[in-house]
């Protein structure tokens, strides 16, 4: 993933990476909830994402979370994006373990009644990698090649003639 077009999903991952491992955990778990909208998005061929292509894009490449529903998590990620909650659509609340020393969870299937328990850092990680994987292996197929060249990233000089010799973002 090293070529100027892939620049951005290695800009957006790399930035939920430092989240994660510099303790800004709400900010890493909201970045990490995006990326599967993300990764359909870009495999998509009007390259939009949906609900559908979500949740088909998560039972696809974390095959490790086969028994918890996708529809779960893509209801998690519109709780944490739009209103700031954890709710699902089955459980009161997804609880997520910080990191805590000695103390380990199942975080693939750690249910206490209505609440749904997952290690914070391990689901990250999981819907990281599982995302670099699949950029690595589609960057060059169409029509995420296409999408990838509209994704967002750092043009550290300037962007066309708009602005020059100051980094922007778009």
């Amino acid at each position: 993933m090293a070529d100027a077009v892939t620049t951005g999903m290695q800009q957006i991952l790399g930035e939920i990476r430092i989240a994660l491992d510099n303790g800004l955990l709400v900010i890493a778990l909201m970045g990490t909830l995006a990326v599967p909208d993300i990764c359909a998005a870009l495999g998509s061929p009007n390259g939009e994402t949906s609900g559908a292509k979500y949740k088909a894009w998560f039972t696809a490449y974390l095959p490790a979370y086969s028994n918890v529903d996708a529809g779960e998590i893509y209801k998690l990620r519109c709780g944490m994006l739009h209103q700031g909650a954890s709710a699902t659509a089955s459980y009161r609340r997804a609880l997520f373990l910080g990191p805590t020393p000695g103390f380990g969870v199942d975080h693939m299937t750690s249910i206490i009644n209505d609440l749904l328990l997952l290690d914070l850092k391990s689901f990250c990680r999981d819907i990281l990698d599982a995302a670099e994987a699949w950029v690595a292996a589609n960057a060059s197929a169409e029509p995420v090649k296409t999408n990838l060249e509209q994704l967002v990233r750092w043009y550290p000089e300037g962007f066309e003639n708009a602005v020059a010799g100051a980094p922007i973002l778009t």
